[in-house]
């Protein structure tokens, strides 16, 4: 029961950063812990079963919020899609079990890079906003449309930091217990003299 309060706990803690990094939007764009949440979700093996299904029940209920905050109504598209791209990033998780540390972080980034590639093409495709040749797609992914304030690889960016910080978060609550030895009585009773 520990194990799921704090799964619980950590889902609604990085449900409410994410309301929050919509909610400031400018330098805190994009701050998502959800890329690691999925992700992590899959690495972790003993996990998988409460944090995949706690993951996917957290990004269909604080997505359609975030989207209220930023002041746009939600749509199937703009809840799914991303959601397909984040159950990406679970598969990818499965091949990132029993690595070490460096190659979870590094896969981290893998997802963020497909998590971006896939979201930004899919609105380079249905967006208006772009047009449909290499200068579009160029927007679409790096850029930004003409007239936009923040570039897309701002957003990128912001993605990679806050995925790096939330999959080393759940690698220090999931790995350090099992890192660090238990302290034993005599040992407390050395410490208290």
């Amino acid at each position: 029961m520990g194990k799921t309060l704090i799964t619980i706990i950590f889902i609604a803690l990085f449900g409410a950063i994410h309301l929050t990094s919509a909610k400031l939007g400018g330098q805190f764009s994009n701050m998502s812990p959800f890329v690691a949440m999925f992700f992590c979700a899959s690495v972790f093996k003993s996990n998988t079963k409460i944090l995949l299904p706690l993951s996917v029940l957290a990004w269909v209920i604080v997505m359609p919020l975030a989207a209220y905050t930023q002041d746009y109504s939600p749509s199937f598209s703009s809840i799914f899609v991303p959601l397909s791209a984040l159950c990406v990033a679970a598969l990818i998780g499965i091949k990132f079990r029993d690595k070490s540390i460096i190659a979870v972080l590094a896969g981290s980034l893998l997802c963020c890079i497909t998590f971006h590639l896939a979201t930004n093409l899919y609105c380079f495709f249905t967006s208006p906003h772009y047009a449909k040749n290499l200068l579009g797609l160029s927007q679409a992914i790096w850029t930004t449309p003409t007239g936009a304030t923040i570039p897309t690889a701002f957003f990128f960016k912001n993605l990679c930091i806050s995925t790096l910080f939330f999959t080393a978060t759940f690698l220090l609550a999931i790995k350090l217990p099992s890192i660090s030895p238990p302290l034993s009585n005599r040992s407390l009773e050395k410490a208290n003299n």
